[in-house]
């Protein structure tokens, strides 16, 4: 039977009510009543609290609020938790709730977030919080305070492009993700507000360079330091005389840097695979310059660690290849399941193999059929899917399917590929996307499209993360009343977004 919610609404605001039944309204599944439910004087005290955690904003306006603080001067100690961490995100909370957090020195991940997305919240007590904090995601949030780092200046952009590539979702920072989408071709062109974020995606050098130059060159090779013969044994330019020596280095991490070296050459490489340290052995099994022969003798090798990357190198025949799908471990078998060479007859078995890790590595590799991925997509392991979604060779239908997903890790993948490809059908995302989302880089990726509706933007222009509240803020989707309130907002890059936004806009007619 459908419930008359308008007649629940009509006594759920009616401060004349019993307090018996504001109490069973609010627990009502319509949000509207509970609202009003919130709002009312009448609500019983243990129910009103409760519902502050969904409604602040009512019961820091409702008229008994005021009454419960002057009754009991220790009311904020007896609020939810829940409750509590809504309220401190509004300005209108009581000065009284600020000095309790000060006095007692709170580090709580949730209200101190909370804390910096107020922007009352004083310069003393954020200074504090910055030093108690343990949380690096808290700290970043608290430093980007308007009261306690001040108003951005004219050329906020650059400043805001190193805070923005910083900051992070389930501690991934948005540089790595985009960096992700770019190795896979899904960067929607929408997605980059400042055109320079294309530069900080750039992938960094290796860490591993060549340090030991003038310093050393005319040093004999005995009389080196150990990080010194390390330096040059990885060095691309080192001579093959010189790697010849090394190879023979007493230091078994000399040795292993000749291993890795890719100019390493192959007699040097054939000595070493049988180096008595297996992490060598690993090296030469790595190497692009490995003879087949020696992969062959290296796959029946008893170390796993050198059977796994015999398995990984692209070098290795096919018939090494199948002997090693068969491997008793899963490690090996995965480096199979990983190898963009490893023929498809191969991928189709392994791609029923009793390890989850084989499995979702079948499902990243380029080479896998749709029908398998698509096998793979009813998976029960839940991880199987965001790599599915990441496969550059996954198709549209296939995608269309994992936007209802209800996990981030997928979505994350699935919602800006499928963009990407399908600029002009965000209807379609949001068609399948979840109703109950939380903060994420899918959702960021729908807030900045070019055709988010306006109600989205409004609905979620009070979110938990500053990066979902930039990409409202800087949308011209964003209505004006809704920017008013964002340019007063906590966060100065939030609020010079909007500001910019605003002188953007036509002035109002008279």
């Amino acid at each position: 039977m459908t419930q008359n919610f308008e007649l629940t609404r009509n006594v759920a605001s009616d401060p004349c009510t019993a307090p018996d039944v504001l109490g069973e309204l609010g627990g009502s599944s319509d949000r509207i009543t509970r609202q009003n439910v919130a709002a009312n004087p009448n609500t019983p005290t243990e129910v009103l609290l409760k519902l502050g955690a969904e409604f602040p904003e009512e019961l820091l306006e409702n008229p008994i609020f005021s009454l419960l603080l002057l009754e009991n001067p220790n009311l904020v100690g007896q609020i939810p938790y829940d409750t509590l961490v809504s309220l401190f995100k509004y300005e209108t909370v009581p000065d009284s709730f600020m000095e309790w957090v000060e006095d007692r020195g709170i580090s709580d991940r949730q209200l101190v977030l909370a804390l910096a997305m107020n922007a009352k919240t004083p310069k003393n007590l954020l200074q504090g919080l910055l030093e108690n904090s343990y949380y690096s995601e808290v700290k970043e949030v608290v430093q980007l305070h308007v009261n306690l780092a001040g108003e951005m200046n004219e050329s906020w952009e650059q400043s805001a492009i190193a805070a923005i590539c910083n900051t992070a979702f389930d501690g991934q920072k948005y540089r790595e993700y985009l960096e992700q989408l770019a190795k896979i071709n899904s960067i929607p062109q929408f997605l980059i507000s400042f055109p320079e974020l294309l530069t900080q995606i750039a992938p960094e050098n290796e860490s591993s360079v060549f340090e030991a130059d003038v310093k050393y060159r005319n040093t004999p090779v005995e009389m080196l330091p150990q990080l010194a013969r390390r330096n040059v044994a990885n060095n691309p330019s080192t001579p093959v005389q010189i790697l010849e020596m090394l190879a023979t280095d007493k230091n078994a991490e000399v040795r292993y840097e000749v291993a890795k070296n890719p100019n390493t050459p192959v007699n040097i490489l054939i000595q070493l695979s049988t180096d008595s340290k297996a992490w060598v052995r690993y090296d030469v099994a790595k190497n692009p310059n490995t003879p087949t022969n020696i992969l062959s003798q290296l796959a029946s090798d008893n170390d796993i660690g050198v059977r796994r990357n015999v398995a990984s190198n692209p070098n290795t025949p096919v018939q090494i290849l199948s002997k090693l799908a068969t491997d008793n471990n899963h490690g090996v078998r995965y480096s199979i399941a990983a190898n963009p060479n490893t023929p498809v007859e191969i991928l189709v078995e392994l791609a029923t193999d009793r390890h989850s890790y084989v499995r979702q590595y079948i499902a990243t590799n380029p080479n896998t059929p749709v029908h398998i991925l698509s096998k793979l997509a009813a998976d029960s392991h839940g991880t199987i899917c965001q790599y599915i979604a990441g496969n550059p060779n996954t198709p549209m239908s296939l995608l269309q399917q994992l936007l209802s997903h209800d996990s981030e890790r997928v979505l994350k993948f699935a919602v800006p590929r499928y963009l990407t490809h399908n600029p002009d059908k965000l209807s379609v995302v949001l068609q399948h996307y979840p109703k109950d989302s939380q903060p994420g880089y899918s959702r960021l990726v729908i807030f900045f499209h070019p055709q988010v509706p306006t109600n989205l933007l409004v609905e979620n222009s009070r979110s938990d993360a500053w990066l979902e509240r930039y990409a409202i803020a800087q949308h011209p989707n964003t209505p004006p009343d809704t920017l008013e309130i964002l340019a007063k907002d906590a966060n100065r890059i939030v609020r010079a977004a909007a500001k910019a936004n605003q002188q953007t806009r036509p002035a109002p007619s008279a």
